[in-house]
């Protein structure tokens, strides 16, 4: 995960998903922070546990790393079954 912080020029970085300007925000997108440091804006990459990822983000996390969370659509269900796969896989 990167967090992105706007630079003194920018003003400020237009969110999308919230429409409207923002100082800072983070994605996961590497390709989205290097252009966004290009620019010269700052970025750090940061450690986020799963505890802190909403439920979109959850279920991509489990997509990306191959685990069925079968039903769960509940965040605390979605960590339930992530979690389980972990604990059952814990060098993955």
């Amino acid at each position: 995960m990167f967090k992105i912080t706007s630079n003194a020029k920018h003003g400020g970085i237009w969110d999308a998903a919230s429409k409207r300007v923002v100082k800072e925000f983070e994605t996961d997108n590497a390709t989205l922070a290097e252009q966004f440091k290009a620019q010269g804006c700052t970025v750090e990459e940061v450690e986020v546990t799963l505890d802190k990822l909403n439920v979109a983000q959850l279920k991509k996390y489990a997509k990306d790393n191959g685990i069925d969370i079968g039903d769960a659509t509940t965040k605390d269900a979605i960590l339930e079954a992530i979690n389980a796969a972990l604990s059952a896989n814990p060098n993955e």
